[in-house]
């Protein structure tokens, strides 16, 4: 049998945003079980709401996985695959930051400081898993 090799970084960036997307359903679905059962005292906490969470997830989540989608080739090398991890978790950061304090004018010392080392944390977290997803295709 032929092996599909029809825009395969498309396929790929597809499928990722897909999962992307999915997983932010999950997480939409967390928080706003979460608003059900305590109200808007766990956002009014962080001086957000349940709407700006959930848009933060829908946007976020397709554009991570389509970082990782169109990285897909890369991440198949172990480095490759934490610095696909580390790309993208430096705009769930961002989104994480953005939805927290709005633009990055008018983010603290402090947050300047955390951002890189949220990308960092979470770019290798999750940096094993992807090159153990990806270089078993």
């Amino acid at each position: 049998m032929k092996k599909d090799i029809r825009n395969p970084i498309g396929q790929n960036v597809k499928r990722c945003a897909t999962i992307g997307l999915g997983m932010d359903l999950v997480y939409s679905a967390w928080v706003a079980v979460l608003y059900v059962l305590r109200g808007s005292a766990p956002f009014d906490r962080l001086s957000t709401s349940l709407g700006n969470v959930v848009l933060f997830y829908v946007c976020i989540g397709p554009i991570c996985g389509a970082i990782v989608g169109l990285m897909w080739p890369l991440a198949k090398v172990r480095v490759g695959a934490y610095l696909t991890s580390i790309i993208a978790s430096a705009f769930l950061a961002f989104g994480i930051y953005f939805s927290l304090q709005g633009w990055p004018q008018k983010w603290d010392i402090h947050t300047w400081m955390a951002f890189p080392l949220l990308t960092l944390i979470f770019g290798f977290a999750f940096g094993n898993s992807l090159w153990k997803a990806a270089s078993q295709q």
